[in-house]
């Protein structure tokens, strides 16, 4: 199973084009958004992203970030599945997702307390007796990893999401929210990625084999 994983777009919908064109060329068989489509933008600007995306005729599965509208969890666009709070099953393997991100400083339009995401991680796992096929999909990076560090040196991830990788021990995680944060780390002999902001061409490919070995490639887009 390969797929691609895109996150932080922010609105910018003429990298798009691109990143479908990278997917086509590493053969992915979907693609998995860890949030932010919008920049601060309405329903109808995500509605837009999801359709540029739908166009590929790739299946997409998304969860909203924290600088999305809450509402666009319940959005309907042909071809795309918002997973947040749910499990969404893919080639013989589980996507389990959640989107916003724990509370900031900042007051962004979706954010959930610590307690909000666990409910929602409990919630979508609840009919799962084998975690050696789940796949995490959250906006908001485990707390303490090389993927929630920023520029400031402040970890500023999820300790619900931390807890759950902890607790749970799913194949992988894939997330985004922390620009700065692009790369791979391991949290409890678990694979955590950030593919980076593809608002600057940044994504990331997935492969995995029939083994569960997890082989992946950052790109830019505007390098392939």
């Amino acid at each position: 199973m390969k797929f691609c994983v895109v996150s932080d777009l922010h609105g910018n919908v003429g990298v798009i084009s691109r990143i479908i064109s990278c997917v086509r060329k590493f053969q992915c068989n979907f693609i998995v958004f860890c949030g932010d489509l919008t920049d601060f933008g309405s329903v109808d600007n995500g509605i837009e992203v999801l359709e540029k995306f739908s166009e590929s005729g790739l299946e997409l599965l998304f969860v909203p970030g924290n600088c999305d509208p809450e509402k666009l969890v319940d959005v309907k666009v042909e071809g795309a599945a918002c997973i947040h709070g749910k499990l969404f099953c893919m080639d013989d393997f589980g996507f389990i997702g959640v989107g916003g991100s724990s509370l900031t400083p900042f007051g962004t339009p979706f954010e959930l307390s610590e307690n909000e995401i666990w409910s929602l991680l409990e919630r979508a796992i609840s009919e799962v007796a084998d975690f050696n096929r789940i796949i995490l999909v959250s906006h908001d990076p485990p707390y303490n990893t090389a993927l929630d560090l920023t520029f400031a040196g402040l970890h500023v991830g999820s300790k619900s999401v931390r807890k759950f990788i902890l607790q749970y021990k799913p194949l992988m995680g894939v997330h985004g929210h922390i620009h700065e944060g692009r790369g791979v780390d391991k949290l409890n002999g678990v694979y955590i990625i950030n593919p980076g902001a593809s608002a600057n061409g940044y994504i990331a490919i997935v492969d995995i084999g029939n083994d569960l070995q997890i082989k992946y490639k950052f790109l830019n887009v505007f390098d392939v």
